[in-house]
């Protein structure tokens, strides 16, 4: 049987986008941006964090083998889908975690 397949490889690198929002809506978001030649994938996800908790999504991007990009490619896909999602889900942040650091990305009046 496993004469019938071949086999490609690609360095390992996934980054992960963590936003609240509505899952459909993220869907739809999703739908529009792959059709520029890409894929992610959605999964829901719960937000519990000190007196509250919502719902949203890590969607999540790696190197593909069979269209392998460079770490440069991948992160900037990253970054543009994170800011696509927060624009159609409303959100004034999100996160992007990669393999070497993760990112908060803040349109909020962060005062220290």
């Amino acid at each position: 049987m496993s004469e019938n397949y071949t086999t490609k490889s690609a360095p390992s690198r996934t980054y992960r986008i963590w936003i609240a929002g509505d899952f459909d809506i993220a869907r739809k978001i999703a739908r529009e941006y792959c059709l520029t030649g890409f894929c992610v994938s959605l999964q829901r996800t719960e937000y519990i964090y000190t007196f509250g908790e919502e719902t949203g999504i890590c969607a999540t991007i790696i190197n593909y083998p069979r269209f392998p990009k460079t770490d440069d490619e991948l992160h900037a896909h990253a970054m543009s889908f994170g800011y696509q999602l927060a624009d159609g889900l409303c959100q004034s942040s999100f996160s992007v975690e990669g393999p070497e650091e993760t990112i908060f990305v803040s349109r909020r009046d962060e005062k220290k």
